[in-house]
């Protein structure tokens, strides 16, 4: 996961901790505190410090990183007239899946395939 970036997680960009929960709510407090960074987890507050960790002993789960984007593509299945399953050409939106796939009577299903990251 990409390190947590404190001017972009107050710009709005979605945050999650190292364990891949949603942050939400994310302010900074300007307070003499070694946890000025406050949020809220699953309807419970957390603090971390400027850098996103929320210990200053060791890693822990509800350290903060920026949320990973999740890449998708569609792609068309067909089938051939001997029975066989193929894939047809990959697109980045199911409109453009859609359109490519019109008319065409061997058309099977259309599948998204995403790379959503796994967490640290």
């Amino acid at each position: 996961m990409e390190k947590f970036n404190l001017e972009r997680a107050l710009a709005g960009e979605p945050v999650c901790t190292r364990d891949g929960r949603d942050v939400t709510q994310l302010v900074k407090f300007d307070i003499d505190s070694d946890y000025q960074i406050w949020g809220v987890i699953n309807q419970f507050m957390y603090g971390w410090d400027l850098d996103g960790k929320n210990s200053n002993l060791k890693d822990t789960p509800t350290d903060l990183f920026m949320k990973p984007k999740e890449n998708a593509i569609w792609v068309n299945v067909y089938k051939s007239v001997k029975g066989f399953l193929f894939l047809g050409h990959q697109f980045d939106t199911e409109e453009e899946a859609i359109d490519d796939a019109k008319g065409e009577s061997i058309f099977v299903k259309r599948l998204r395939i995403t790379d959503k990251p796994d967490t640290i």
